[in-house]
């Protein structure tokens, strides 16, 4: 039983769940899914990073000291 477990383990765990995207997909035409852009246009690409946003309460309080305790430090 050992063996039997052993080998659908080795099976399961080599077997190609996740396949590559190809180019006839839903997303090939979307820009951010191409993988042919030359140096240059990979770097004047946006950067599109925002700073996450403290919903809580808590959060918002504890940002808040830190950054009193950032400006009272300089």
């Amino acid at each position: 039983m050992k063996k039997l477990l052993g080998a659908a383990a080795l099976l399961i765990a080599f077997a190609p769940f996740a396949q590559a995207q190809d180019s006839s997909g839903v997303l090939a035409s979307h820009p951010d899914a191409r993988n042919d852009r030359t140096a240059v246009e990979a770097a004047a690409a946006p950067a599109k990073h925002v700073k996450a946003k403290a919903h809580h309460k808590a959060a918002k309080a504890k940002a808040k000291a830190a950054e009193a305790k950032d400006a009272a430090s300089k």
